[in-house]
């Protein structure tokens, strides 16, 4: 994939994405507002479970996709920048991670493992940082569960992502994956389970 076909399909993913997340929120406001009623969320909740299911798994995939090309891609920053313009898509990226661990479930699934942390370095520290923190740390007690070691993965994805702070967090992408298991979150919230 060229660059134009990698933007081409950043550009479609993040309008996908924001497509989701309106419906999403259309659907939860309804509901809050009670402008549906029990019997009408549950109904519309079993018919649209399934759809909302294939229709965020589909976007996965293909964000999965997009982010084995941004793995092996010489024009990384440009693609961090071109991501930026979509909140929604960011968001997407971050959940990606526990998309696609939830999927690992032996070495032979490292590939999606690293989708994920691609996803990650992508999103290049635009979200609360507290979230990612808590979403790698969701993803490595799996990961350890099943056999898999985070560490090597971590550190390729590392070398790979942006060496500049971007505010307002001090640290870059860069030194938040590489530092992660010496984290204090990491040594009080994920080390104790691993034991």
């Amino acid at each position: 994939m060229d660059f134009n076909e990698f933007e081409a399909s950043v550009l479609e993913l993040g309008q996908d994405a924001a497509d989701y997340s309106k419906r999403r929120e259309s659907l939860f406001q309804k509901t809050w507002n009670k402008q549906l009623d029990s019997a009408s969320v549950t109904a519309a909740g079993s018919a649209t479970d399934a759809s909302q299911r294939a229709e965020y798994d589909n976007l996965h995939e293909r964000l999965g996709d997009v982010c084995a090309e941004y793995l092996v891609m010489k024009e990384r920053e440009q693609a961090r920048e071109i991501v930026g313009l979509y909140p929604d898509l960011i968001r997407q990226l971050i959940n990606h991670l526990g998309w696609s661990t939830r999927r690992v479930q032996s070495e032979e699934n490292r590939p999606y493992l690293m989708r994920g942390l691609a996803a990650v370095s992508f999103a290049d520290l635009r979200t609360d940082a507290r979230d990612l923190l808590m979403a790698m740390g969701q993803s490595y007690l799996h990961c350890y569960r099943v056999g898999v070691f985070m560490s090597v993965p971590l550190v390729r994805v590392a070398e790979i992502s942006n060496p500049m702070p971007r505010p307002p967090n001090p640290a870059s992408m860069r030194d938040f994956l590489l530092n992660f298991e010496e984290s204090a979150y990491f040594k009080s919230s994920v080390l104790p389970k691993l034991k």
